[in-house]
């Protein structure tokens, strides 16, 4: 990953008073039910998650400068437990808990 916003992103964690990992849910939902739909609705836990992080960090919420971060989000919170997950219709959901 690269960009101007990596490197904020990663400012901002490392220099926050609260720079300790903490566990942080986060949900994600996918259209279509299957191994491909749920990967898909993982990575949109993962992007929440940080999305979370940025949020209490970040003295923005014009996130467009972290884009390279929230696209790469897996990169972030590369593991995690699968709490909840449910196919209904044609959506898989699940929740996750990481450390960010």
């Amino acid at each position: 990953m690269s960009g101007i916003g990596a490197a904020i992103a990663i400012a901002l964690i490392s220099l926050a008073p609260d720079t300790a990992l903490r566990e942080m849910r986060g949900e994600g939902h996918a259209a279509g039910l299957g191994p491909a739909a749920r990967a898909e609705a993982l990575r949109n836990a993962q992007t929440a998650i940080v999305i979370q992080r940025l949020e209490a960090l970040a003295p923005t919420r014009d996130f467009t400068v972290f884009a390279p971060v929230i696209e790469g989000s897996e990169r972030f919170v590369p593991s995690y437990r699968v709490l909840s997950e449910e196919a209904t219709d044609a959506t898989t959901h699940v929740e996750i808990a990481g450390e960010l």
